[in-house]
């Protein structure tokens, strides 16, 4: 009903207008705006698709809601439908998606639909009669065939682990497209890890030549691309990988050809492609730069049809291409990048052009990699990921540092075949990192990521607790974490986690920072060795208590071992292959580890650690250095304590070691544990417990594999939530009624009194709350055995930070071992308060002033 019609068709009539007619009559709603009034909005815009936007901005400005104006744009195209398996036939029009899942997030009012018609059909009676239907939001995408209305859908599936022989070939070759980049770099280090694959890496720019390698990371260091890259490359390398990199535009037929060639000349050929390479996207639509737009567009569409046209003869194994969740759900300013990953997605299920399978595999954001780190989105849009800024770290067991809100991470991917640590090092044969790598990792955490409070301040570690031996079985990965957040009293607290087949669990807990306490004097090791006897080496290290490890050559290093009443003294010289790694490590794990555990201790049997109370790091571990032990009395075996001063040839000391406790166990039970898969019975659960909106590196690499070994298809949907949900989720950011997802309050649990005594104090009832709540039973007396009550040596180090919390008394860690009762305990914590009170310390000492609170910028 235009007010003029003449109007009306005078614009349809005008040439190079694309705007459908059925848009221009719904804006046209009871004579206002007027057709006029619409043809002169269009000619002072580019009369082509985006007038439209400008049209409803126009509206808007005039005080029409979008409820009142209904605006619906409909665009229809032929070729994009996959019903039948052979009508997608034009996967470039499935560019159009982008819009038709973008706009209606920017532009709340407006409705788009992506009609695609019969090519069979004799008419457009189909076609005329579905844009004369009222849209339903639910399915504004349709492709009609004959009599009948088809639409996407999506179905959830659980996929095995991957089966022999697997998505990789021993010592396959591959070529990656943006393999420098975050996900294409992390898929290459797994080809590494798993099959000694020989890779060709593809990037824009490339990497300075190798025999600069040393001089860029001297002056840039890792924290820039190449550096990162570069870091990464070794670490391929050393797992047994051939890498080429090479500098490409993957956009240019001419430039893949010379990377084919050179591939083929290298590596006698290519076994499969992984196309990562792209840009992220970033404005509104309304706003977009047509330049902008081309830049991201490049690499997925010119650069897959590029890769088809050189690569496309070849009988390879896969070629698989990166896409996004960002195609199927939309995203505010990402117009251009959900049109370019619906192109691949598109291109992947029409199939033409390879002589190999094609699949599209739409990627959820990777934590901290990825293009989802790059785009740029309102905060409204970004409310279910994390705020963070990464950075790289130079470190055997750490590559890359986190920052965010809530802390930072640290984290590394660990292996036996990568790892000399872990395939040295084994508890009943499975590989486990030794307790001493975890304190090397966290004082390589605190250097990386807390500012030092002076230039002479040195790294303190306190209430180090190992919760369960860390083991990487072989022939699995694992990414290894530390994660450092500030405590509410002031403390840096740390814990080392680990993260595999999706599931997070927690090895060590503690706190850490700086110290500024000066060191004690020089202290002469041959005063002690004067009053001790020096024993049988091999009598003192891997006998007895650690008889159930087995060590490689790096933990050869007892060189001597004195030993007299309550101390011994033990010379550690590093073996060659030791030696060779001395400048990687601030304190070398093997080295550490023999330092620390030669001693005989009062104990028999096989002890592992439990916890340190406190350790002060001053320098790196040399080649040849002093370990003095003295033993701390103790009223159970259960539990053997000792203190540990490493000093260098010259006296000085190197690191001080407060309280070391080493609790005795079962071997059976030990090694029982570790089972093939690397899980014990208890986890952390997936990922940290709640479903995560990121996809971990390691879990991203193994998600590829599986998907592509479980033959799902030409497009695979890979992300941490199901389909449906991410777009409900979606659909309350848009709308603003996002919600906090946090866990229901739960009640606590009514105590009935008990045949056994009751508690009789405050302090009694505080601790028998704690047991309650820790070991799950309804009633404590004050003189049942803890570990009658079910207690193991892991609900125990969980206890006593519990009881710590709870009465504010650092209460010491063997605590339970020695007086495993409520009312022994109450009884040590009054003697601790009273120990303080005679020392004019407050019961409940205020926060160390000697590790400083984590920034959270």
């Amino acid at each position: 009903r235009p007010a003029a019609r003449e109007d009306f068709d005078a614009l349809l009539a005008a040439p190079g207008d694309d705007l459908p007619a059925r848009l221009v009559h719904a804006l046209a709603l009871d004579g206002e705006p007027t057709g006029t009034d619409i043809a002169a909005t269009l000619a002072a815009q580019d009369r082509g698709f985006f007038s439209a936007l400008h049209l409803v901005q126009a509206l808007a400005g005039a005080g029409r809601t979008g409820d009142e104006l209904r605006l619906a744009l409909d665009r229809v195209t032929v070729g994009i439908g996959d019903v039948t398996g052979a009508d997608l036939t034009r996967p470039e029009h499935a560019t159009l998606a982008g819009l038709a899942r973008v706009l209606p997030v920017e532009l709340p009012g407006l409705s788009v639909r992506l009609l695609d018609p019969d090519p069979a059909a004799p008419d457009a009676d189909a076609l005329v009669a579905e844009l004369c239907r009222a849209v339903d939001p639910a399915h504004p995408e349709v492709a009609l065939r004959g009599s009948r209305r088809w639409v996407t859908g999506y179905e959830q599936v659980t996929v095995d682990a991957e089966a022999e022989p697997g998505a990789l070939r021993d010592g396959g070759r591959y070529v990656i497209t943006g393999g420098l980049g975050g996900i294409g770099i992390t898929l290459a280090e797994d080809f590494a890890a798993r099959a000694k694959a020989k890779l060709v890496l593809l990037a824009r720019s490339g990497l300075p030549p190798r025999e600069r390698w040393d001089d860029h990371l001297a002056v840039h260091g890792a924290d820039d691309r190449a550096g990162r890259a570069i870091a990464a490359i070794r670490r391929m390398e050393a797992a047994g990988a051939s890498v080429l990199v090479l500098a490409a535009d993957v956009t240019d037929p001419a430039d893949l050809r010379r990377v084919r060639a050179a591939a083929e000349a290298e590596f006698g050929g290519i076994d499969g492609i992984v196309h990562a390479a792209g840009l992220p996207g970033g404005g509104m639509a309304e706003v977009k730069d047509r330049a902008e737009a081309d830049r991201v567009l490049a690499p997925k569409l010119a650069g897959t049809l590029a890769l088809a046209q050189v690569f496309g003869d070849l009988p390879l194994d896969f070629v698989v291409l990166c896409s996004s969740i960002t195609a199927v759900i939309g995203g505010f300013g990402q117009v251009d990048y959900c049109a370019a990953n619906n192109f691949l997605d598109a291109h992947a299920r029409a199939g033409a052009g390879w002589a190999a399978p094609v699949v599209s595999q739409n990627w959820g954001g990777w934590a901290e990699v990825g293009m989802a780190a790059e785009s740029t989105a309102p905060a409204g849009f970004r409310a279910v990921t994390r705020d963070t800024v990464t950075a790289t770290v130079d470190h055997p067991m750490l590559t890359t540092r986190v920052t965010g809100p809530e802390g930072t991470v640290l984290h590394g991917l660990v292996s036996a075949a990568t790892h000399w640590l872990l395939d040295e090092h084994r508890i009943g044969g499975v590989p486990v990192v030794p307790g001493t790598a975890h304190l090397e990792s966290v004082r390589a955490a605190v250097a990386a990521a807390v500012a030092a409070t002076t230039l002479a301040a040195a790294v303190e570690l306190r209430d180090v607790v190992f919760l369960e031996p860390f083991s990487v079985p072989d022939g699995t990965i694992a990414q290894y974490r530390v994660a450092l957040t500030a405590a509410e009293d002031g403390a840096t607290e740390f814990v080392v986690q680990s993260l595999a087949a999706g599931v997070l669990r927690t090895h060590v807990r503690g706190a850490a920072g700086w110290t500024t306490e000066p060191a004690p004097a020089a202290v002469a090791a041959a005063a002690v060795a004067a009053r001790s006897r020096r024993v049988d080496d091999d009598a003192s290290f891997g006998r007895g208590r650690t008889s159930m490890l087995t060590f490689g050559p790096r933990w050869r290093s007892l060189t001597a071992h004195h030993l007299a009443d309550g101390e011994e003294l033990a010379l550690v010289t590093a073996p060659a292959e030791a030696a060779a790694d001395l400048g990687a490590w601030g304190l070398h794990p093997a080295l550490l580890d023999v330092a620390t555990a030669f001693g005989r201790g009062q104990g028999s049997g096989t002890y592992l650690p439990l916890s340190y109370g406190r350790i002060v790091v001053r320098g790196p571990l040399p080649g040849r250095f002093h370990s003095h032990l003295r033993h701390r009395a103790g009223g159970t075996d259960e539990v053997v304590s000792a203190d540990l001063t490493l000093t260098d040839p010259d006296g000085r000391e190197l690191v001080s070691i407060s309280d070391f406790v080493l609790r005795r166990v079962d071997a059976s039970a030990v090694t029982g544990g570790l089972t093939a898969d690397g899980t014990p019975a208890d986890a952390d659960g997936p990922a940290a417990g709640a479903p995560s909106e990121d996809i971990r590196p390691v879990d991203g690499a193994e998600a590829f594999r599986r998907s592509l070994t479980a033959g799902l298809g030409a497009q695979v949907v890979i992300t941490t939530r199901s389909v449906a949900d991410i777009r409900a989720r979606a659909a309350r950011v848009t709308t603003g009624s996002l919600e906090s997802e946090a866990d229901p309050a739960v009640s606590a649990a009514t105590v009935e009194a008990g045949a056994s005594a009751a508690p009789r104090t405050e302090l009694e009832a505080t601790i028998a709350q704690v047991w309650r709540d820790g070991l799950g039973v309804p009633v404590v007396g004050v003189d049942d055995d803890f570990f009658a009550l079910g207690g193991n040596s892991l609900v125990a180090v969980q206890l006593i930070a519990s009881m710590r919390k709870a009465t504010g008394v650092r209460l010491p860690m063997r605590s339970l071992f020695e007086t495993p009762t409520v009312a022994g305990l109450a009884a040590r914590i009054e003697e601790l308060r009273a120990e303080a009170s005679a020392a004019d310390e407050p019961p409940a000492p205020a926060p160390a002033t000697s590790i400083p609170r984590l920034p959270r910028a």
